[in-house]
């Protein structure tokens, strides 16, 4: 569980999450349309002016990005709850920091600051759902 909650935050502070969320509703805007197939031959009435309402109801209800965003908001609300220092470790780890790095910029231990790391992941808990930017 460890190392999926390692990739969770990593696309989430690289902005695999956002970018990954960005590219599935381009696909759905811009995609190939399997209904337009299907109803070939048959006249559909209003496609034409209902197509951008059609697009947002799509992106809307979309179940991928519903639960990416939904991981999104709820990371953000996570690292609200520690303080400032907390938050920087896993800000910097997360980013690609080594912990060399992190000790220089934060002049804190490295074994401190992998326990306030390890501590606050404890209290990250999310589901095994397919989220975008996430390779399972």
């Amino acid at each position: 569980m460890a190392d999926y909650k390692d990739r969770i935050l990593k696309a989430y502070f690289t902005g695999k999450m956002a970018l990954a969320i960005k590219q599935r509703a381009f696909n759905v805007k811009h995609g190939h349309n399997t209904q337009d197939d299907i109803n070939r031959g048959i006249h559909a009435q209003n496609t034409i002016s209902r197509q951008a309402e059609t697009q947002i109801a799509v992106i809307d209800g979309d179940p991928y990005i519903n639960a990416t965003r939904e991981a999104m908001e709820y990371i953000s609300e996570w690292l609200e709850v520690f303080d400032e220092l907390d938050q920087q470790i896993i800000k910097l780890r997360y980013t690609g920091h080594s912990w060399v790095n992190i000790e220089q910029r934060l002049l804190i231990s490295k074994s401190a600051g992998q326990r306030r790391l390890n501590e606050s992941k404890t209290w990250l808990v999310l589901d095994n759902s397919y989220l975008l930017g996430i390779r399972s």
